[in-house]
């Protein structure tokens, strides 16, 4: 190998090198792996601003209006967690489940368990006291739907309460004025 080689192969691993001091976190088994998607999923969602910022809210009546208005557009309603994750934006908070190991939550936090419309469930600790909506984004209505499901009675579809904060199931065909609020995401 001639000289320019060698410099070529030594930039290479030192390239290498610098990239694996950079990484914070890394994986080597499924459950970790799944723990680091999580983490790095909320991540993005929040460098990007939050898609309530930067979505368009639709006015819809229930859930199936919701679904409905968001199909048309080709687009999906967020799920549970990707609602809570926004909530983080203005002042909630999450825990994962792996970080209560006890079951027992701190002070605030309950447990949200859906099942989303891949038909998997998914679970997480959700505290709403610092909520507070930002009075810059209006909402004709406070109720924004999911595409969530309560596991144990899918007659209701989890949403969140811009009000109060609250993430929670609700009879998904109950609201029927037009009142509830929908935002849609790409797919």
């Amino acid at each position: 190998m001639n000289s320019y080689g060698k410099k070529i192969v030594l930039l290479m691993t030192i390239t290498f090198i610098a990239g694996i001091s950079k990484a914070k976190e890394t994986c080597h088994t499924l459950p970790e792996c799944q723990k680091l998607k999580l983490q790095i999923d909320a991540k993005i969602q929040k460098l990007q601003g939050g898609f309530i910022r930067n979505g368009k809210i639709e006015r819809v009546g229930n859930q199936d209006d919701a679904t409905g208005v968001c199909e048309r557009q080709s687009k999906r309603l967020p799920t549970a967690r990707e609602l809570a994750i926004e909530a983080t934006l203005f002042g909630a908070e999450i825990l994962e489940t792996y970080e209560v190991p006890s079951g027992e939550a701190p002070r605030g936090f309950y447990l949200v368990s859906v099942i989303n419309p891949d038909n998997k469930r998914d679970q997480f600790y959700f505290n709403r006291l610092n909520f507070k909506w930002p009075t810059n984004i209006p909402l004709s209505r406070p109720w924004i739907w999911s595409s969530s499901l309560d596991p144990n009675d899918n007659e209701n579809a989890f949403g969140l309460n811009s009000e109060n904060g609250y993430i929670y199931g609700e009879f998904f065909n109950g609201h029927t004025n037009n009142g509830d609020s929908a935002v849609c995401l790409d797919p």
